[in-house]
């Protein structure tokens, strides 16, 4: 049976003491990262692989496409070991005109499934495209900690970089955790700076929040705002524990937690990322039905004034 200790007015939380000084650690054993270097073709990914290893060992050609086949290639930085796969270009399907270029669309998936970290490679001279956010949207379903990386910023004038950054920000909403860093392949600019950022992702996609603290936290974010009734009823909120990582995975017990609405579940994420960090990594959020008729804590979760 699980142990509850009642906090006054709140969630209760389930007994567990954190390591001495510490709300929170990092459950990564520090081997090689698998990075997926993904996006669309003549984004400049070869390039810009071309970069971080310092030689051309990868085809890097002004032909979209090129590239028909993953690629690992390894790297040593700082004594962190590194594994970069170059996907082939992901098309949209019925664009897809041979099984070769079929093939190099499921072998970029499959990349992608392996990694760590994906890179979102987006080229700044064109348009935010559909397609950047489907392939976006393949890396944030599968968990990977996700870099965006604005390609050929260079060749934008100021006014331009702007209006660029904002259409991407509004076209890839759903990756607000994502940082972004504007770097150009060619003339090696900021290429340096996206290693360590990747390095921090990885740390970020393994950490582990204590579950008394957790509890203790949530028990003022829900009091803060508790979820809004549907129908007449009011979902509740019990008890959140973390139950993996790779990526972070949070866990409700609830009453009533298919009504709990989107906003809300966005709400806690915030709340999460504003305390304690997750950058570059999405969050995945749960709600599990409570089994017990009445919570072992007694006592329901005040509602907001």
């Amino acid at each position: 049976a699980e142990n509850y200790q009642r906090l006054s007015g709140g969630i209760p939380i389930q007994e567990e003491e954190p390591e001495e000084g510490s709300i929170s650690k990092i459950e990564w054993d520090g081997g090689p990262i698998r990075v997926a270097v993904i996006g669309r073709p003549n984004a400049g990914k070869s390039s810009l692989i071309n970069q971080l290893i310092g030689e051309d060992r990868l085809l890097a050609t002004p032909v979209a496409g090129t590239t028909r086949d993953p690629v690992d290639t390894e790297l040593n930085v700082d004594g962190q070991e590194y594994i970069m796969v170059d996907t082939a270009g992901m098309r949209r399907k019925r664009s897809i005109a041979d099984k070769l270029e079929q093939f190099a669309v499921v072998a970029a998936v499959r990349s992608l499934d392996e990694a760590d970290v994906a890179l979102l490679v987006v080229d700044a001279g064109e348009s935010v495209a559909d397609q950047d956010a489907k392939i976006a949207s393949l890396a944030n379903e599968r968990g990977k900690g996700i870099i965006i990386v604005a390609n050929k910023w260079d060749l934008l004038e100021e006014k331009s970089r702007i209006e660029y950054e904002d259409k991407l920000r509004r076209r890839l909403k759903f990756l607000n955790y994502s940082p972004l860093i504007r770097v150009s392949a060619k003339t090696g600019r900021n290429v340096k700076r996206i290693l360590p950022m990747v390095l921090a992702a990885q740390k970020e996609r393994h950490r582990r929040i204590a579950t008394s603290e957790l509890n203790r936290f949530f028990q003022d974010v829900v009091e803060t705002l508790s979820p809004a009734s549907r129908g007449g009823k009011k979902p509740k909120l019990f008890f959140v524990s973390q139950p993996l990582v790779r990526p972070p995975t949070f866990v409700f017990k609830t009453r009533r937690g298919e009504d709990i609405q989107d906003s809300y579940k966005r709400y806690l994420e915030n709340s999460l990322r504003d305390r304690y960090g997750f950058e570059a990594s999405p969050l995945w959020i749960k709600f599990r039905e409570s089994s017990q008729k009445k919570h072992p804590a007694g006592k329901r979760i005040k509602r907001s004034q």
